[in-house]
């Protein structure tokens, strides 16, 4: 039989003739008039022309205040900035205005702007606007959260909120719903016609209920057409504003986020710098919402933090000085990571804190690792200043790299497109580390004009960057993310496929009875589809009698893919025993499968009265995948995209679960319901082959939270359980380290991918050893779990007798690295890199049968026996007796010294 195909380990990411995007922008929030207490608001507008030739841009108004105005038009020379420090006069002629413009180009721009105060002689207070593509915009059916409302009672303090409103096209619709702190509607208001802006306070939607403005919350329901918004949260002191444009939020999707840039502590100029947090739960349950510090550093030293912050349903939570309430002293600066078991809206704000407590702020979007900057990709930052005078800016940038580190190459362009300094490799960072250096500090021999570009490029790995202008006459920041041309990617590979899909020779899943069909429902677990797009899906069998309450999840395995030529060659089935069968769904009919082994109805089985879960393989990343459309292309530069969401399906599945599965029993064609998880007394999580690495990658995550979210707190054992879980590993190899590389590459990087998080964080230098399976067992894998490794795994020998093989020219030697291996298991509680963590020694089972998995085959699970020297022991009676804390737990087959390597006491065909 045909073995997988061994991914090559080495992509690359490139989209350089891809089609650009984005032929029309909405900017909201443009201005030229005069604002309460004394304060006038201006808003310069920066476009820069990204393509090749000039771009001839029209600039329309749909005005508030104003009236109307003749379209106004410029050309963009290739590759220039245009630059318009009050657009409204400068457009539409002199005169009190404000509105949204729309803005037409003939080719690629990105776009920039920002709205002033400009009153106060010392300096500006200024907020950023995001200019949005039409195509973008909230449609019918949509939902736009905005996270950040604060309204005072008082007019001399605190601050004061306006919601503007833009119907993008004739018939527009959208009804906007306050809600206060504890999730109450407050109120709602109707805005209909188009095109048409408009801007009222946030009272006039909310009545007179001013004890619930403080920390409120606005959603945006779009019943028709195109709209979009934003809230201006203006300090009534200061007359500082910032922007809070609408977000969608990912129903069914956990979210992992990481907030940058979050300050405890003086800046220059007598400024002091404090980050505020909005945690905004727009759902029907109530959330609890990790808190950890990434990268933190507290007078020059490295700190940790985290805490947990309850969020009801539809409720909104602030945290002001989120530091202070890790415990962080004065000094503390780095980012902030926010993880919770469902969809969740996390927003940031650091301002300059005066004396007397009024603010200059700049709102903070959070982002997921999908969400960073890949290779391949260009980020920009426009129209920026950096020097010491005041009047004038300084302006500082923030890399936060993602798991696999990031090496950033930049560039820094003048007005003109003129490339004034280009520094390849300039920063270099390592797993989640946070640098922020001034301009100048990544420019530091050259003069930086005004409005100037910096651009930033991937080397390697993944960074988050955003660009911090801040006011040197006021102290007031304004905070931008890097920007890119949209892009037209290719179809879904499904699609583009030359080759009609093929189901492959292995893992296939036989029609039966015994366990049922559950399909996921992609209205509420969007995200938790397959390679080519189709919804996951998991089949179910209810538990009986003293084990109604015991689980076993069981991930299945069928290799992966990890760049272009392998995952094409993999839907079609050539050159690897695995198929598209392993990629989609679209081939699963039936209403229930047959099962076997640990999964096996019937009294030989410890386990039969368990509740069952099989969850479907079908997004070849080994369970660890988070990112949609990802761009590959393949041997013949044909282009395609692809969807990596192993971990997005495994949530979804846990939390059905967690809920209590309904589902239609494939024998009877009954109704029968699971029970809900979180009354499990049981759950042993398992896999085999690339579900073994689905367990290894996230068993650490999930136990605690399977504990944390248990009816009966104590209780609740969770243990995993691998099969075939991967080859020994052999670090004085030459190829070592660049292979470990290059594997971190695929799942942390092209994969988005989970990753052990203890092992990142005690390999900040060498993150690659975390892609290490090898290693990651013997040393951080701190859940308690059982391993069986066949001595001689055939789907590991690949390489056996070419240079790439590591073990030595016969196969007993690789026999002995794997009982090596296993050897160093049994005692990683006095060995292990995290032994403090680490509360008992793992269970093993190693035969020499040559198979490569066992776990769901009767005659390997069951019948199949080792010698331990007193007797012969099957792996289910192994792993049965280190369950229940009895001996052995532990069963090898001998230690081969020759080949042929000795054989198992009893191997079925």
């Amino acid at each position: 039989m045909k073995r997988a195909v061994r991914a090559i380990l080495v992509f690359t990411l490139g989209f350089p003739f891809l089609p650009v995007l984005g032929a029309e922008w909405i900017v909201p929030g443009l201005t030229n008039a005069p604002g309460r207490n004394e304060t006038f608001f201006k808003s310069d507008l920066k476009l820069r022309n990204t393509s090749a030739s000039p771009v001839d841009v029209t600039f329309a108004l749909i005005p508030i205040l104003g009236g109307d105005a003749a379209p106004a038009s410029r050309r963009i020379g290739a590759g220039e900035t245009l630059v318009l420090p009050n657009a409204l006069e400068e457009l539409f002629g002199p005169g009190d205005r404000v509105g949204a413009a729309r803005v037409t180009a003939s080719g690629g721009l990105l776009i920039s702007a920002r709205t002033y105060n400009s009153a106060d002689p010392a300096g500006t207070f200024g907020l950023a606007l995001e200019a949005e593509p039409t195509e973008k915009l909230l449609v019918a059916g949509q939902t736009g959260h905005i996270g950040w409302v604060s309204e005072s009672a008082e007019s001399s303090t605190g601050f004061r909120t306006n919601i503007a409103i833009v119907l993008a096209e004739p018939g527009s619709s959208v009804d906007a719903l306050v809600f206060g702190t504890a999730g109450k509607e407050l109120g709602r208001r109707t805005f209909s016609g188009g095109p048409l802006a408009t801007q009222v306070n946030i009272r006039e939607i909310a009545g007179a209920a001013l004890s619930e403005l403080s920390v409120a919350r606005l959603e945006l329901r779009v019943t028709s057409g195109k709209v979009t918004g934003y809230s201006a949260v203006v300090d009534n002191v200061t007359g500082d504003g910032f922007a809070v444009q609408p977000q969608r939020i990912t129903p069914g999707s956990w979210t992992d986020v990481y907030l940058d840039g979050a300050s405890r502590g003086p800046g220059r100029f007598e400024t002091f710098f404090r980050t505020d947090v909005r945690l905004v739960n727009p759902e029907s349950v109530s959330r609890k919402v990790a808190v950890r510090g990434v990268s933190l550093v507290a007078a020059g030293q490295p700190y940790s933090g985290s805490l947990t912050v309850d969020v009801p349903a539809r409720a909104v939570r602030e945290v002001n000085d989120i530091l202070r309430a890790l415990g962080a002293p004065e000094g503390t600066s780095g980012s902030l990571r926010f993880e919770t078991d469902g969809p969740l809206l996390v927003l940031g704000r650091t301002s300059n804190i005066r004396a007397d407590g009024s603010t200059f702020g700049a709102v903070q979007k959070t982002r997921a690792p999908d969400r960073y900057l890949v290779k391949g990709l260009t980020g920009s930052f426009i129209g920026l200043t950096h020097g010491s005078e005041t009047p004038g800016y300084r302006t500082n940038v923030g890399f936060l790299a993602g798991p696999a580190g990031a090496v950033v190459d930049i560039t820094l362009r003048d007005r003109a497109g003129v490339s004034l300094s280009s520094r390849a490799g300039a920063v270099s960072l390592g797993p989640y580390a946070f640098f922020q250096p001034s301009l100048g500090d990544l420019f530091p021999e050259v003069t930086i004009p005004e409005n100037s570009t910096l651009e930033v490029l991937l080397g390697d790995g993944t960074v988050d960057v955003y660009a911090s202008v801040i006011d040197n006459g006021t102290g007031d920041p304004v905070i931008y993310s890097f920007a890119y041309p949209e892009i037209e990617l290719p179809p879904n590979f499904s699609v583009t496929s030359p080759c009609a899909p093929k189901e492959g020779s292995a893992g296939g899943v036989a029609a039966g009875t015994n366990l049922s069909r559950v399909v996921i429902d992609l209205d509420r677990y969007p995200e938790a589809v397959c390679n080519d797009g189709t919804p996951g899906l998991f089949y179910v069998r209810k538990g009986t009698g003293a084990s109604s309450n015991r689980w076993i999840i069981y991930l299945e395995g069928g290799g992966f893919c990890g760049e272009g030529t392998a995952c094409a060659m993999r839907w079609c089935s050539i050159d690897t025993n695995f198929g598209a069968d392993k990629m989609s769904t679209r081939f699963l009919t039936a209403k229930g499968i047959g099962i076997g082994g640990i999964l096996f109805t019937g009294p030989i089985n410890a386990f039969t009265d368990f509740n069952k879960v099989w969850v479907y393989y079908c997004s070849s990343d080994s369970w660890t995948g988070r990112v949609a459309s990802r761009y590959l292309t393949d041997e013949t530069g044909r282009a395609y995209t692809i969807n990596f969401q192993g971990a997005r399906i495994l949530e979804a599945v846990i939390s059905e679960l967690r809920g209590g599965v309904t589902y239609k029993d494939a024998a009877s064609d009954q109704s029968m319901a699971l029970p809900s998880l979180d009354d499990a007394e049981v759950i042993l999580f398992a896999g085999e082959s690339a579900g073994s690495g689905g367990v290894q990658r996230n068993v650490d995550r999930l136990a605690p939270y399977f504990a944390s979210t248990n009816r009966n707190p104590g209780r609740l054992v969770v243990r995993g359980i691998m099969d075939a879980a991967n080859e020994p590993s052999n670090e004085s190899f030459p190829t070592y380290q660049s292979s470990r590389q290059s594997s971190l590459r695929v799942f942390g990087v092209l994969m988005a991918g989970r990753m052990d998080e203890s092992c990142l964080t005690f390999h900040p230098a060498d993150a690659w050893r975390c892609a290490d399976p090898a290693h990651v067992r013997e040393n951080h894998i701190t859940t308690p779990f059982f391993l069986r490794q066949d001595l001689i795994d055939p789907n590991t020998t690949d390489a056996f007798g070419t240079p790439e093989w590591p073990f030595g020219s016969q196969l007993y030697q690789y026999a002995q690295a794997t009982w090596d291996h296993l050897d160093r298991l049994s005692r990683i509680q006095s060995t292990a890199e995290e032994k403090a963590g680490i509360s008992m020694n793992p269970g093993l089972y190693g035969p020499h049968c040559d198979n490569h998995t066992a776990l769901r085959n009767n005659p390997k699970f069951l019948e199949d026996k080792v010698s331990n020297g007193t007797g012969l022991f099957s792996y289910h009676d192994t792993m049965r007796n280190w369950l229940l804390g009895n001996e052995p737990g532990v069963v090898l087959e001998a230690r081969p010294a020759s080949e042929p390597a000795p054989r198992s006491a009893v191997c079925n065909p």
